[in-house]
């Protein structure tokens, strides 16, 4: 499976205005809430202050008004129109991250997909970089398939940085372990520079607590099924050592108890959320009516193999059904 993530050059500060309302008189929202938008974005000016001279007034066309709780929003609602062309493949967006996803079976189809994302930016005046875009190939682990050539002007990697979660083609973690750790150790540092300047260590271990330990939880159920004992092992090292040290709190469990809580939690919310964003990616609901033992759900057991039953999706409803 292909993954390109694609890099538009300031996407918010080079989307137009208009194609944020155009895209938005599409949508199904009263007329009073389009009308506000496009209110806020309409006669938006720029002027320039320096050494005691102010350009003239500009009309300002262009940009998602940054800092403004709109801003992302604006932006997600034009890239809405961004979809991929060729059935079977898939696009995936958060802000201005946006990833192209394209199975084997579709492998002739990613550069008549490109052209398409090229010509939707120039038509919305943005601008594909190609010298920032990036592909991976996602394969099984110990398969060594032969791989497609690469695409033009385009670097293929072995890991991918994935809103904050680094991914191997082989879908190991390791990479995003050892980060995980480099920065949570440099942040040992400073704290032990905040006790040496006579921060009592109730507040020590609030800020590890904030700074530290939500490095080590960050998105764990996305990631923790793919980390193998030894890196587990190696986090539960360092939770250990912190502790030692008075960093971390006496109470705070081991990262495997910590790591199935998150999977627990998370489950809870999506089976009671209708509008959960992992909704969809739930099995359907069993049909029969047997007389069979309570379950917490009442999901089909999706088919599992030894790489599936390492996604967050199947193996917490396999964990849920017994």
């Amino acid at each position: 499976m292909r993954v390109i993530a694609l890099d538009f050059s300031k996407a918010f500060d080079s989307i137009r205005h208009s194609s944020v309302l155009d895209q938005m008189s599409t949508m199904p929202i009263p007329d009073n809430i389009y009308n506000w938008v496009s209110n806020f974005l309409k006669e938006r000016y720029h002027l320039t202050h320096f050494k005691g001279q102010t350009s003239c007034l500009k009309e300002t066309t262009a940009s998602v008004v940054q800092g403004s709780a709109l801003g992302p929003c604006a932006y997600m609602i034009a890239a809405s129109a961004l979809r991929p062309g060729t059935p079977g493949n898939d696009m995936d967006k958060f802000a201005d991250d946006t990833y192209l996803i394209v199975p084997a079976s579709n492998d002739y189809s990613v550069e008549t997909e490109l052209n398409h994302i090229e010509q939707w930016a120039e038509s919305n005046n943005l601008k594909l970089n190609k010298s920032k875009t990036v592909e991976i190939i996602f394969r099984k682990p110990r398969s060594n398939p032969t791989l497609p050539p690469t695409l033009p002007s385009i670097t293929r990697v072995d890991t991918i940085k994935i809103l904050g979660v680094t991914l191997s083609s082989k879908f190991s973690v390791s990479s995003h372990v050892d980060s995980t750790l480099v920065s949570c150790s440099q942040s040992l540092h400073a704290l032990r520079t905040l006790r040496t300047h006579g921060l009592p260590d109730p507040m020590i271990q609030t800020v590890f607590s904030s700074k530290v330990l939500s490095k080590i939880t960050y998105c764990s159920p996305a990631w923790s099924g793919f980390a193998n004992n030894n890196e587990l092992d190696r986090l539960d090292a360092f939770l250990r050592r912190s502790k030692k040290f008075g960093f971390c709190c006496s109470d705070v469990l081991s990262v495997r108890e910590i790591y199935e809580k998150a999977d627990d939690k998370l489950f809870k919310n999506v089976l009671s959320n209708h509008h959960h964003v992992l909704k969809p990616l739930l099995p359907p609901p069993v049909t029969h009516n047997y007389n069979l033992r309570s379950r917490s759900h009442s999901l089909t057991l999706p088919v599992k193999t030894a790489l599936s039953a390492l996604n967050y999706i199947t193996r917490i409803v396999f964990k849920n059904s017994y």
